[in-house]
């Protein structure tokens, strides 16, 4: 299978989701020797790929704009170009306009902007206002970073006809290899 995945966030962040993504595709390069991974940025990242089955993809696009944009507006092209069977938007956040025939995996990782906006970057509170009700409709699945996250998108958040999933806590290279099966189980999208 070949699986996509938006890596935009390795251009500035290298805490929160930025180490949470990388700490699952280090792992994920070393346990999944089946599938075909395509990483795309529209900007040079830093993230060193050890499997001969992964590349990268850069290429900025024809619309300017930050990063939200470039997904929004280029991304799905690109996937599509690349023949990317499964997409995953790691974010928050994926492409509204998703090709026939490609599957759509969405990772929640908190409701900050929900619950305490004031915290929050303004750029940031606005990308998650905009988008984020909307990428979780367009998921095929989607994918809570806890139980406890999960439970709070059931009470509080919105009303949807298929249930988010979330990984039991495993850590090191068994939590890993389950990850990559959850993931791609092309039968369960």
């Amino acid at each position: 299978m070949r699986i996509g995945i938006d890596i935009k966030v390795f251009r500035h962040n290298r805490a929160g989701i930025g180490r949470y993504l990388r700490s699952i595709l280090n792992v994920l390069q070393i346990v999944d020797i089946e599938n075909d991974y395509v990483l795309f940025s529209p900007a040079p990242v830093h993230f060193e790929i050890r499997n001969p089955r992964w590349k990268k993809v850069i290429e900025k696009g024809n619309i300017p704009g930050p990063g939200i944009i470039w997904q929004q507006f280029t991304l799905a092209d690109l996937a599509k170009k690349e023949n990317i069977e499964v997409m995953w938007g790691p974010e928050q956040t994926i492409f509204h306009n998703k090709p026939k025939g490609m599957a759509t995996v969405l990772t929640v990782h908190d409701f900050v902007n929900h619950r305490f906006p004031e915290t929050m970057k303004k750029s940031v509170l606005w990308v998650n206002r905009l988008f984020l009700k909307r990428s979780l409709e367009t998921a095929d699945r989607i994918f809570c970073v806890s139980g406890n996250r999960r439970s709070y998108f059931l009470r509080f958040i919105f009303h949807f006809p298929r249930t988010p999933e979330f990984l039991p806590r495993n850590s090191g290279r068994t939590g890993a290899r389950d990850a990559a099966r959850f993931f791609w189980k092309t039968e369960r999208l």
